[in-house]
């Protein structure tokens, strides 16, 4: 119901501010009736959206994460179909919007049905929630909301200071920066299964085993993903880009991104720990300090250093990981490891 709230909220403020918001990101005024026409069908789908978040967490809460994977994965292919055949067919910018709502509407629906059947441990009820458990969840949400947007406000701390760099190290650093990602994301599934199955462990041993196994599999994770994010720019750089000037700049990145992902391999799944345990006041004030810390150093190497280089931006990245560890993994042993 939060959800739904939330998303309606958010896509009436869209309807009504469609075009101040629009100018407000610089849009080419040639631009601005298409975007607006895109816009003003899709900021519908919010609803959809977050009910469908709310619903793939309660069916990984039950550890069912092939139900929201066989629901999304069709979604998705539904909207590219849509997509492909109706934007061909000249129904234009409004096909991409219908076909992405329509998705989402059928993702949400799915869910619900599949959640509201006996199989299911969680079946949602049409009622209005109750005072007291809506504040406690609001105000759950809101520290999770203060770790989400720190995280990635970093991110675009970083991608800020990149675009300051030369056109050349630009190109290299993004070059790099995009497998980074993508390999740096296949940790959050640990995240997601430290939530699934922690809580319902049993105290002591077996929470303990579970808690080490996890952390295990995510340093794992980050030697297997530093192979790739780091092996395939030092070694393969022509998979990255065809610009042969730039191959020794992406091999300058290789020791810093190496760092950062086995950093992250350790600190997402330590993190996903502490959220396990609701231990989520410490993990907002955590990623805050995080940002804070990475914010200094940027600020730093801007006005008394007198720019950046893209190395030190990856010293950034690195920077900003350390200090997610050296809290995040002590935390996890000192207060949720039982003795």
């Amino acid at each position: 119901m939060i959800g739904l709230v939330a998303g309606a909220t958010v896509g009436l403020l869209l309807q009504r501010n469609a075009e101040t918001l629009l100018r407000l990101t610089k849009c080419e005024e040639i631009l601005l009736p298409i975007a607006r026409t895109y816009l003003s069908i899709r900021s519908w789908a919010f609803p959809a959206a977050i009910a469908t978040s709310v619903l793939q967490g309660s069916f990984i809460a039950q550890r069912d994460s092939r139900t929201p994977f066989y629901v999304v994965a069709t979604s998705i292919l539904l909207s590219a179909l849509g997509d492909f055949v109706l934007i061909r067919s000249g129904f234009g910018i409004a096909a991409a919007a219908w076909t992405t709502l329509l998705s989402q509407y059928f993702s949400a629906a799915v869910l619900l049905w599949r959640a509201r059947r006996v199989e299911s441990r969680v079946r949602p009820r049409w009622v209005l929630p109750d005072r007291k458990e809506t504040l406690e969840l609001v105000e759950y949400v809101l520290r999770l909301g203060v770790f989400y947007v720190s995280k990635t406000s970093s991110y675009l701390f970083l991608q800020a200071a990149a675009a300051r760099l030369s056109p050349m190290s630009m190109a290299a650093h993004q070059a790099v920066w995009s497998l980074w990602g993508l390999c740096s994301f296949t940790h959050a599934p640990l995240e997601q299964a430290s939530l699934a199955f922690l809580p319902t462990a049993r105290p002591g041993e077996d929470k303990n085993e579970l808690t080490i196994a996890l952390i295990a599999c995510g340093g794992t994770l980050g030697v297997i993903c530093t192979l790739f994010s780091v092996g395939i720019p030092t070694f393969l750089p022509q998979l990255l880009t065809s610009d042969v000037t730039l191959y020794p700049v992406m091999r300058q990145i290789a020791l810093p991104a190496m760092v950062a992902m086995l950093c992250c391999g350790f600190d997402v799944t330590s993190t996903g720990v502490l959220l396990a345990n609701r231990d989520t006041t410490y993990v907002a004030r955590a990623m805050l300090l995080s940002l804070l810390v990475l914010v200094g150093y940027l600020g730093w190497q801007l006005y008394f250093v007198g720019g950046f280089t893209v190395q030190t931006v990856w010293r950034g990245l690195v920077l900003f990981f350390l200090s997610r560890l050296v809290q995040s993994l002590p935390r996890v042993v000192a207060a949720h490891m039982a003795k």
